[in-house]
């Protein structure tokens, strides 16, 4: 009887035993979240992007405040083309907080999506929350452009030369823009830097 009784208490300290290691290495659910977070980033960097929306997705379930899988999983679907959804995960990404490089993206995608107004909207706030963004100024510049809003849209390109010079592609539409404005000697001007930049 004392063996039986040694047994059944070994047999139960034993179990109690594999249940704290199997505790010890269960992961946590936000270790998880941030390794298929992590695991969805790097497939996104090598252009796999079924696998990277996969694991992002995987991320978010276990951890849906992630902003962060959110932002790499908005970036994924609009790679894709997935606009709907990337415009989503934008804003699940923003979630309430000012950031001038989400509202970047969701202008690049309304801009996709033909979606003017929203674009114009999205580009104004990403400069007056990152008044550094060079791209954002051309992006909304372009717009404007398009809708024959040259006089805008030249001083937009103009700010976004002034943050950075090295780039031909400012000069270019800007030169375009002088052109249609009418300002020819100003377009010219432009087309010279832009070729000079392009050759530097």
């Amino acid at each position: 009887a004392k063996l039986e009784i040694f047994f059944a208490t070994l047999e139960i300290l034993v179990k109690k035993l594999l249940d704290w290691v199997e505790d010890l290495f269960r992961l946590k659910s936000g270790d998880e979240a941030r390794i298929y977070s992590q695991e969805g980033q790097k497939h996104a960097d090598r252009g796999n992007l079924d696998d990277a929306i996969a694991s992002l997705k995987r991320a978010l379930e276990l951890d849906p405040e992630d902003k962060e899988a959110s932002f790499k999983l908005a970036r994924s679907c609009a790679k894709k083309g997935l606009l709907d959804e990337a415009v989503v995960y934008y804003r699940k990404a923003l979630g309430g907080r000012r950031n001038a490089e989400i509202h970047y993206h969701l202008g690049l995608i309304y801009s996709r999506k033909k979606n003017t107004a929203f674009a114009i909207d999205a580009f104004s706030k990403s400069i007056e929350l990152g008044p550094e963004m060079p791209d954002a100024y051309f992006r909304l510049a372009l717009i404007l452009d398009g809708q024959k809003n040259h006089k805008d849209a030249i001083g937009l390109y103009e700010k976004a030369i002034a943050l950075n010079p090295d780039e031909s592609k400012y000069y270019y539409s800007c030169g375009l823009a002088y052109d249609a404005d009418n300002q020819h000697e100003k377009a010219i001007e432009c087309f010279r830097k832009a070729m000079e930049t392009d050759e530097a």
